[in-house]
């Protein structure tokens, strides 16, 4: 089974349209588990979908050969004998503005973290602390040896093509890469500026991992 981990504002939109279109009715998309957010709420959604999965775990293995979506890889290391992960990563000085800009437009999304972002009017420097090393708690207890193989939201076509080689797969891009974002894909923040303040370490295990 190939698992593949949407990590946030990492061009998994664009993968995730790519891997529709070659895995047609054999993917099985897993969003919904509100990963990042431990509010109690968010914590009972995921143990209630996992309880779910369980249930029809056999039926589901045997008509897909693909799963993605935003979720931690203990969940499919906890319920799939046999499996391959994959995923993309972002230089986290790109994604977590990009995440924070993505936010503030979207004050309507159904999430106990996204209501507390609008209420408390939270601060980029807010954001950070409370979503630290997001991307390595996603992938724990998997290692960068763990996976199959990983790509870069830096360079597509090169991700893709390594995707086919190591799957035996097909895999197109879209013609026009999908980009949430309508102000573009870059959000320049300065390393210095972030790395001298107190908070230091709340980039250092994601910055490494993508390193």
């Amino acid at each position: 089974m190939i698992v593949s981990i949407h990590l946030p504002k990492s061009a998994g939109t664009t993968f995730r349209l790519a891997l529709s279109d070659y895995f047609k009715e054999r993917i099985y998309m897993d969003y919904g588990d509100w990963i990042g957010d431990e509010s109690a709420e968010a914590v009972d959604r995921r143990a209630g979908r996992l309880k779910e999965l369980e249930h029809r775990l056999p039926d589901l293995i045997s008509r897909t050969d693909c799963i993605h979506g935003h979720f931690y890889a203990s969940k499919w290391t906890s319920l799939l004998d046999s499996y391959r992960f994959f995923t993309i990563f972002r230089d986290p000085f790109e994604a977590i503005p990009s995440g924070y800009a993505f936010l503030v437009r979207n004050p309507q999304i159904p999430q106990p973290f996204v209501k507390e972002f609008h209420e408390t009017k939270m601060t980029f420097r807010e954001y950070i602390i409370k979503w630290q090393n997001l991307k390595t708690h996603l992938i724990h207890p998997l290692g960068l040896a763990d996976f199959a193989a990983i790509g870069l939201a830096s360079d597509m076509p090169r991700t893709v093509e390594l995707f086919k080689a190591t799957f035996g797969t097909e895999l197109q891009l879209p013609v026009e890469p999908l980009n949430p974002n309508p102000s573009g894909q870059h959000y320049p923040l300065e390393r210095r500026n972030v790395s001298s303040s107190k908070n230091t370490t709340v980039l250092t295990s994601d910055y490494g991992i993508k390193q």
